[in-house]
């Protein structure tokens, strides 16, 4: 009789692995259904716990409970997580395993600011500074016509001066690029003067086709 209680026992023991590693195998895959996407922020030093039952607060999970042991489970058995504070975009068919995935891997959500031609360096920089998704006082003062228009993604709480330097790094670069095409003509001697001309033939048309019609009038 102590044989036959012993194998119950294993016997139970058994059923109760293969029924957590069902659980897990279903917590991790089930879907959220959710109605539509939604953004999802992490805040520096959050905790695992904490993150879950944010997750929970916000309707993205029905239960907090499972999906803690779970993860404090993983944890254990191969080390903390490591989730990164930032936006998350959290599609309406993600399940656990490609949520925590992006956490891990810091697949952030990308807020844009998009940059119009012809608009002045002051009108550049109060959009930059109204803009809610950026972070920090603007200290640089470019020069007119360093701020290259363009659409530029950045994570949230990004510095307003670091995206004023990726501004004036790329109209630097594109002026390097195209350095040997204004060193060749005398009437551009400089590459303020290529940034002046440029700003005067954008002011006179927005089409792609009369800008080389325009700009043949200056040189």
């Amino acid at each position: 009789s102590k044989n036959l209680m012993n194998k119950r026992i294993y016997i139970s023991l058994i059923c109760t692995i293969l029924l957590f590693i069902t659980l897990i195998i279903f917590l991790l895959q089930k879907n959220f259904s959710l109605s539509e996407d939604r953004i999802f922020e992490i805040t520096e030093g959050s905790s695992v716990v904490s993150i879950v039952k944010q997750l929970q607060s916000q309707n993205i999970i029905n239960y907090s409970l499972p999906y803690i042991i779970l993860l404090k489970v993983e944890s254990n058995l191969f080390g903390n997580l490591d989730f990164k504070s930032g936006e998350y975009l959290i599609l309406k068919n993600d399940n656990l395993l490609t949520l925590k995935h992006k956490f891990q891997k810091h697949d952030v959500y990308l807020r844009k600011i998009t940059f119009i031609e012809g608009n002045t360096t002051a009108e550049f920089l109060r959009a930059i500074d109204k803009s809610p998704y950026l972070s920090g006082n603007i200290s640089l003062t470019p020069k007119e016509g360093y701020l290259f228009p363009d659409t530029y993604y950045f994570e949230k709480n990004t510095a307003r001066d670091d995206l004023i330097k990726i501004m004036q790094n790329k109209t630097t670069s594109l002026l390097n690029d195209f350095s040997h095409k204004y060193q060749t003509n005398i009437s551009l001697k400089s590459k303020e003067e290529v940034l002046i001309m440029a700003s005067i033939i954008e002011k006179e048309t927005g089409k792609n086709s009369e800008r080389s019609q325009i700009s043949g009038v200056f040189y």
